[in-house]
């Protein structure tokens, strides 16, 4: 949990985390200047500090806890959704719509796993389920068709994420992952912002052969 606003999730600054100590005192700074009770004006000054109005909190006492370490993200939004709002588009963006449909719709599954006959893009409903069915198969989809650094970032994502929901990380999110991946889980955001630098040089490379 970072500072980050939505405006600025897309970016390549690495956001500092949201700590127990800058929040109470952005919460004593506001109180400080403008009384709670006064709803209206309060609700402006809070804007400035990205808070909520909530001047109380549950926590304040809790002896070496914080909120950047204790809310822990969530896997169906902060993994499978993630993987389909972001992974997903990059692999459309280096393979073409069509090719990566195409791709999904010759993959011969066992019994008991999910087809994808028609392919992903016209999928109505897409459930976390689906997600985690798109994750098995999007290494051997795109294989051949993206570059190879695409491809080994693609699969250090879905790497990290299924270390991470190891029930050893979730205890000792240090000992529960091998050596190569624990400088990983520090540079997870810079692999995003590489996966897009290769897609777009890929993508440039693409039409001026065309």
């Amino acid at each position: 949990m970072t500072t980050a606003t939505v405006k600025e999730f897309g970016d390549t600054y690495h956001h500092p985390p949201c700590t127990a100590e800058n929040t109470i005192t952005a919460i004593r700074t506001v109180c400080s200047q403008h009384s709670p009770m006064d709803y209206k004006d309060f609700l402006k000054a809070i804007k400035q500090f990205q808070l909520n109005g909530i001047v109380k909190l549950c926590w304040i006492g809790w002896a070496l806890l914080d909120p950047s370490f204790f809310l822990n993200p969530k896997v169906l939004h902060h993994f499978h959704r993630m993987f389909w709002d972001h992974d997903i588009q990059w692999c459309i963006s280096a393979t073409g719509a069509t090719e990566l449909d195409f791709h999904f719709s010759l993959i011969q599954t066992l019994i008991g796993y999910r087809s994808f006959s028609k392919g992903i893009l016209k999928l109505k409903q897409v459930t976390g389920r689906d997600h985690r069915v798109v994750q098995r198969y999007i290494i051997a989809a795109v294989n051949g068709s993206v570059p190879r650094q695409f491809l080994i970032a693609i699969c250090m994502l879905l790497d990290l994420r299924y270390l991470a929901q190891h029930r050893r990380s979730l205890l000792s999110p240090s000992k529960g992952l091998p050596v190569p991946y624990r400088s990983s889980m520090i540079t997870r955001r810079q692999l995003y912002v590489r996966v897009q630098e290769l897609t777009g040089r890929y993508l440039n490379s693409s039409s001026s052969r065309a």
